[in-house]
């Protein structure tokens, strides 16, 4: 099942919890160029995100973007949740979505990672569409 929502960051864990490796992605003159962009125009692609429970959400796709929202202050994400689990209940609020032509719709284009992340776990059956 997939949901389009929007989630507050607080509720997000980081894929990988590891302090290290998002000071690594910190200190990369990419992160910082995205930062400045950021801050003119917002976060403007969505985010993947696994749902576990609607209190467990973890990051899949988008750790830069949810370190950039903590830092400057962001309280909530664009995102598609999704969860692997066959369940009649939605994994949170939302806008399921049922074909990737939903999808397209909210990305600037098919080359930003979340995107193709989707299709590729759709195409492999990682996620069904209802």
């Amino acid at each position: 099942m997939l949901i389009y929502t929007n989630i507050k960051i607080n509720k997000i864990r980081f894929y990988h919890e590891n302090v290290k490796k998002q000071k690594d992605i910190r200190s990369k003159e990419e992160y910082k160029m995205l930062k400045k962009d950021v801050k003119k125009k917002g976060i403007l692609d969505p985010v993947v995100v696994e749902s576990f429970s609607p209190d467990f959400l973890r990051m899949h796709v988008g750790e830069q973007r949810l370190l950039l929202a903590h830092e400057l202050g962001i309280d909530k994400l664009k995102a598609f949740v999704y969860t692997k689990y066959e369940t009649k209940k939605k994994p949170c609020i939302g806008r399921k979505i049922n074909n990737v032509k939903q999808i397209k719709k909210y990305f600037r284009n098919t080359m930003i990672p979340s995107y193709k992340c989707l299709c590729d776990y759709i195409k492999s059956g990682i996620i069904t569409l209802l």
